[in-house]
């Protein structure tokens, strides 16, 4: 039987100790096949308001769509496969993602100017557009990294 490979958020609320960076910043537990993310907060998980609660569930989300996709566009070796391929053309990784990005927006405007997709719904693009701004993000620390 294939093991699934599940991503998942949990919100937990945390005292942040008193820095000069007060921002606190997510946990990763890793299991076989699995990726947990909590994310710490400054108020009672059960308190978010919904759509702060839907936000939390968006970012899962998107996890579990990159992960699936990952299946189709990368390789054991490099999940950005397929970003990382724009380096043939002499366009840098990030910016690979930023142009995929844009034909994400492109879609976008188009159900914004006639209310239809024909292709994939409005969610789907979204999604994708969060996934791709943050590949670009990995990609661009990765390089100033060099």
């Amino acid at each position: 039987m294939e093991k699934k490979e599940t991503l998942s958020t949990s919100i937990t609320t945390k005292k942040q100790e008193k820095s000069e960076d007060s921002s606190a910043q997510p946990v990763i537990r890793e299991s076989e096949n699995s990726i947990i993310i909590q994310i710490p907060l400054d108020k009672p998980a059960n308190t978010l308001h919904p759509s702060s609660r839907r936000f939390y569930e968006i970012i899962g989300e998107c996890g579990a769509l990159h992960a699936k996709k990952q299946k189709d566009y990368g390789v054991d070796n490099d999940p950005f496969a397929n970003v990382n391929s724009s380096k043939e053309f002499g366009v840098p990784p990030w910016i690979g993602a930023l142009i995929r990005a844009n034909d994400k927006v492109t879609r976008l405007k188009t159900f914004a100017q006639k209310g239809e997709l024909s292709n994939e719904p409005v969610e789907d693009s979204l999604k994708d557009l969060a996934n791709y701004c943050i590949i670009a993000l990995v990609l661009f620390e990765k390089e100033q990294r060099g």
